[in-house]
């Protein structure tokens, strides 16, 4: 299931890096915290290589739109729900101004794409 998340980026912890056995890449997994507009926070994990990562140049205090597959998964009798992005081209970066008035705007953008999370069915 794909959700869409439109919020400012606040804390951005250290990433895992490593290198593909398949062909020798570097890879970059990290993981974004997002608030979104009602000010829920969403941890979200970004996979990609570290080419086209580094293209996305995220910061604390950008204004995102992420496209996340959303699955869940069992450990140990406990399941845990996680939000991760394959391809960052599923990733819309917007520098703004911290203006209320922008912020409006920004999380405007995707309005056809939003999910209601009242009707997910967990």
């Amino acid at each position: 299931m794909e959700i869409i998340i439109n919020g400012e980026i606040t804390e951005m912890p250290e990433p895992r890096v490593g290198v593909s056995k398949k062909n020798g890449n570097k890879w970059i997994h990290q993981t974004v915290i997002v608030n979104d507009k009602e000010k829920t926070r969403y941890a979200i994990n970004i996979i990609a290589g570290e080419t086209h990562f580094k293209k996305l140049n995220l910061k604390v205090g950008d204004f995102a739109s992420f496209a996340c597959d959303m699955q869940s998964s069992e450990w140990q009798e406990r399941w845990f729900t996680s939000l991760t992005i394959k391809d960052v081209d599923d990733i819309i970066v917007k520098r703004v101004n911290t203006t209320q008035k922008t912020q409006d705007t920004f999380y405007n953008i995707n309005e056809d794409d939003k999910v209601d999370v009242n009707t997910l069915p967990f």
